[in-house]
């Protein structure tokens, strides 16, 4: 329950410190409750939180229950400075209420300039109203100022709550808020009960979602604050799917027309390697087209002749199936359309023997048919690259508008990308990869 000294600035009270206390005060293992052990009630204690409040912290508020008034009732809930002694005997330090059976109140009064921080109480959920102000020139640097409790009842025991449980008055959120506390404290801004009041109405207002989400950021209700910026970056990420057509314009403005583009570079480079590494040289396939034209009649002859007798062929080229399967790898790439298949001639091999000529005509009509099915891979290939191009696009969309969410509120509080633990590439990687084995 020591008080934290990294980032002590930044960390709110969570308990009382057991090392920060008078004599005569047991505390239990969660630092909450705290009992008053002297057997008598001569003297006073009293005990400090782990941590200062925050200078930067617009609102803080913390809650104890009395769960055992002890022998007089004596019990002083407030705040005190590091300096404050807690040695004492018969009073105890700092600013506060101190409340006894007689219902006594023992209140300062001092006139206050504008601006001036000030401190409410608050009974059994009602707030009580302005009880003193902190002055401008307040040294909240030298004199930071620590939740504390006093004690002067034999028995007594209490309970605090620094917001691990929910307050019994809701802070900021209470229409029980008085006009004084209003124009004290919420003058030239706007209130958490507006934004509250704005997502009731409208759940989808991104500016409420914003403030209150910050306002929980602040306040240290961290899972409040991750529920709104959450909400905050789903309203977004839909606003950015309905107007994907102008996402896609705005990705695709300085290119020129896709398809175009590629049909271009396959005509001009890669196609024309591709189909030199299937094809025998042109001379080859000139000579090959003479032979067969005249020779025509011949080999119609054969077929007549020789009906029974055909040849079957062994048919499987291993270097030529891979080669058809690094030609659909790379046109696929390019997403090529049908038509252009048209450039594409596939080698006939030539081979010696009594059935050349017919082996020759199978070996054509065999690549007619790979060649049909090569056009059903394509295109069913080409297909799942428009869908994976949308899947990037929408991508692409979803992890700017998270980028552009951590980016607004790191100008605004540096912890909040700490706090989403938003990792963009992890998370839409993923997400392309699930949408992708589906495919």
């Amino acid at each position: 329950m020591e008080e934290t000294s990294l980032f002590n600035n930044l960390v709110l009270p969570t308990a009382w410190n057991i090392d920060d206390k008078s004599q005569f005060i047991n505390i239990d293992s969660n630092g909450l409750k705290v009992n008053y052990t002297n057997p008598n009630d001569y003297k006073a204690v009293v005990i400090r939180a782990n941590n200062p409040i925050p200078s930067q912290c617009g609102l803080f508020y913390f809650e104890v229950e009395i769960t055992n008034e002890g022998k007089n009732g004596m019990i002083g809930v407030g705040y005190c400075t590091k300096q404050s002694d807690i040695n004492i005997d018969d009073f105890m330090p700092g600013q506060g209420c101190i409340e006894d059976k007689e219902n006594r109140e023992n209140e300062e009064d001092k006139p206050w300039g504008n601006n001036d921080k000030m401190i409410f109480y608050t009974k059994n959920g009602v707030n009580l109203g302005i009880a003193c102000y902190l002055p401008n020139n307040f040294d909240y640097l030298k004199n930071k100022l620590y939740p504390c409790i006093g004690l002067r009842s034999q028995n007594a025991s209490i309970e605090a709550n620094f917001g691990h449980n929910k307050f019994k008055y809701l802070t900021m959120t209470n229409d029980d808020i008085g006009k004084e506390l209003w124009e004290a404290c919420w003058i030239n801004s706007k209130t958490f009960d507006q934004y509250v009041d704005k997502l009731k109405k409208n759940p989808s207002d991104t500016s409420a979602l914003i403030s209150r989400g910050k306002a929980y950021l602040i306040i240290g209700r961290y899972k409040e604050a991750c529920e709104d910026l959450t909400g905050l970056i789903r309203l977004l990420i839909k606003e950015g799917e309905e107007d994907l057509t102008g996402l896609i314009g705005l990705l695709t403005k300085e290119k020129e027309d896709l398809t175009d583009l590629i049909r271009s570079r396959i005509k001009n480079e890669d196609l024309v390697g591709l189909i030199r590494l299937l094809m025998k040289e042109d001379d080859d396939d000139k000579k090959g087209e003479e032979e067969e034209e005249d020779d025509g009649d011949d080999e119609e002859e054969e077929e007549e002749n020789d009906g029974d007798d055909e040849e079957e062929i062994d048919g499987d080229d291993d270097d030529e199936e891979e080669d058809l399967e690094d030609l659909i790898s790379s046109l696929v790439r390019w997403r090529i359309k049908k038509e252009d298949l048209g450039l594409i001639r596939f080698p006939i091999k030539e081979e010696e023997g009594e059935n050349k000529k017919k082996k020759e005509k199978e070996e054509n009509d065999d690549h007619e048919k790979k060649k049909e099915e090569m056009i059903k891979k394509l295109e069913k290939s080409i297909s799942n690259l428009i869908k994976l191009k949308k899947l990037l696009e929408i991508a692409l969309n979803i992890v700017g508008e998270i980028n552009y969410i951590v980016g607004t509120y790191d100008e605004s509080n540096s912890d909040l990308h700490d706090l989403l633990k938003v990792k963009p590439d992890d998370a839409w990687a993923k997400e392309i990869l699930r949408l992708l084995v589906e495919l």
